[in-house]
């Protein structure tokens, strides 16, 4: 197995690539579609796949970590949202699940068994994205207990344990199934963070 690399070469034909990959892994999945129809897709010749990805299997990786990078914007956005601490940690929560069951439902065909390969060479980076998740979900306790909405904590472990707790929900990394879908998951969901959000509240819970 090849190892994972970044793209090299010009960013705006990675970009192109990665497009042309997700039209196609979308439509057939990954492992139907060849790099000679990535190449077509995107308007160049084989051989420039070449330059900016070793492999299939590199552009898949790039792909995957595309599609979960994007959410860092908006998770900048919900922090510095205008309104309570409880309020924006229960905003990120529920968002940080939500999207990617969403992605799953978008790219249902290129989830399948074969990706499977790819999630020991993902696990490290998707484990940086859950840190990060909980990094900026600590940064709204933190601002909860400088408001006094919240009580004094271990901010970034109680963050960690939150998106542990909500990882419960997630879709399955390989094939994309939950064993709770649709309004079931919303309820729960909605359960789950205010559970987790009660233990934080300083009225609830007051800690020194």
């Amino acid at each position: 197995m090849s190892q994972r690399i970044e793209p090299a070469g010009n960013s705006a034909v990675t970009e192109s690539i990665l497009d042309a990959a997700d039209r196609l892994f979308e439509q057939f999945g990954y492992r139907k579609t060849t790099v000679e129809e990535i190449a077509q897709e995107a308007g160049i010749g084989k051989g420039s796949i070449y330059v900016h990805f070793r492999s299939k299997e590199d552009v898949g990786y790039a792909w995957a970590q595309r599609g979960y990078s994007r959410m860092r914007a908006t998770l900048e956005e919900l922090v510095s949202e205008k309104c309570t601490a409880c309020e924006r940690i229960k905003a990120l929560l529920t968002y940080r699940v939500m999207l990617r069951h969403d992605k799953v439902q978008k790219h249902h065909r290129s989830m399948d068994g074969s990706l499977g390969f790819l999630k020991k060479g993902l696990r490290p980076w998707r484990d940086s994205v859950f840190e990060s998740e909980a990094q900026a979900l600590a940064a709204l306790i933190d601002i909860g207990i400088q408001n006094n909405e919240l009580a004094a904590c271990e901010s970034l472990l109680d963050a960690r344990a939150m998106i542990l707790a909500t990882n419960s929900l997630l879709p399955n990394f390989v094939d994309g199934e939950c064993a709770v879908q649709g309004a079931d998951l919303s309820e729960r969901l909605a359960y789950l963070t205010d559970f987790l959000i009660r233990g934080l509240d300083r009225c609830q819970n007051p800690r020194k």
